[in-house]
């Protein structure tokens, strides 16, 4: 999630890089696994790819389930997937709620 609550479910390392830019890695504010563990991002001097760290062992799930229920507030026209106590079940179904929602035109105050 970035600093104006969009939220980007990036399901491969692969596409990862396309999203991560250096310059921009100060504007996440939270970013997880799908396990829902917290990530850290680390830029490399003379801009190559960002490093991503796991922080912990432990998942932050309520922490993700309330960036996932700010986004879909303010950004969709769409209700975020139910909460759910297993972190593999709800990355599941946000990755799914993401791929179908309707976003607005502009983010709802």
């Amino acid at each position: 999630m970035d600093d104006d609550q969009w939220m980007y479910v990036i399901v491969s390392k692969d596409l990862l890089g396309e999203y991560l830019e250096p310059a921009f890695l100060d504007d996440i504010t939270d970013a997880f696994d799908g396990l829902a563990r917290p990530l850290d991002f680390a830029a490399h001097p003379m801009g190559a790819d960002a490093e991503v760290r796991v922080r912990g062992v432990e998942p932050a799930l309520a922490r993700l389930q309330m960036c996932a229920a700010a986004f879909f507030q303010v950004w969709t026209h769409d209700d975020p997937p139910q909460c759910s106590a297993d972190p593999q079940h709800y990355v599941r179904s946000l990755v799914e709620a993401y791929e179908r929602e309707r976003e607005r035109r502009r983010k709802r105050r």
